[in-house]
């Protein structure tokens, strides 16, 4: 019996590695927006390729905290503050927001509507802009490799990411 219950066992944790290790990145990540996008039926979203063909007509808006955003950001990517002290400059060209996933921006799009303005979840947010190759900035504009996730359950990156978590939002 007790040789059932190890077989069992040792069955359950390789079955589970072998979920996990065979799950794509891009598979996660499209399960983690997923489920952001279910609990705001009512957010517009954009594809990642779709933004790309965008050029210049858009603002991009990071949902993220400061601290997160002096870590990196997309580039050309405006804080909330920076995007709010400007409403009337920015209101002829399409909003699209992101952050970690899709909550916090879902979030704050919901806010935008509720004001009258239209703005766009960027699909699968961070996390899917650069597993699909787009890069990062830093503060001084300069591509960079480093990153932060919101935690291990989104720690998603490619492999040339350095990943910083655990940093206090508020």
């Amino acid at each position: 019996m007790k040789n059932i219950a190890f077989l069992i066992c040792i069955h359950i944790v390789f079955s589970t590695t072998a979920y996990s290790s065979n799950t794509s990145k891009e598979e996660q990540i499209s399960k983690l927006y997923n489920q952001v996008k279910n609990k705001f039926p009512g957010v517009k979203e954009i594809k990642i390729n779709t933004f790309k063909k965008l050029k210049d007509k858009y603002v991009l808006i990071d949902a993220r905290s400061k601290k997160e955003r002096d870590i990196s950001t997309l580039p050309k990517a405006l804080s909330i503050t920076d995007f709010e002290s400007n409403l009337k400059k920015h209101s002829k060209h399409k909003i699209i927001v992101y952050c970690t996933i899709g909550y916090r921006s879902a979030q704050y799009i919901k806010k935008l509507k509720s004001i009258g303005i239209s703005a766009y979840n960027l699909e699968g947010s961070l996390l899917g802009w650069i597993n699909s190759g787009g890069d990062l900035v830093d503060k001084k504009n300069k591509v960079t490799y480093k990153v932060h996730v919101y935690g291990n359950k989104w720690d998603l990156v490619p492999k040339k990411y350095k990943v910083f978590k655990n940093i206090s939002w508020f």
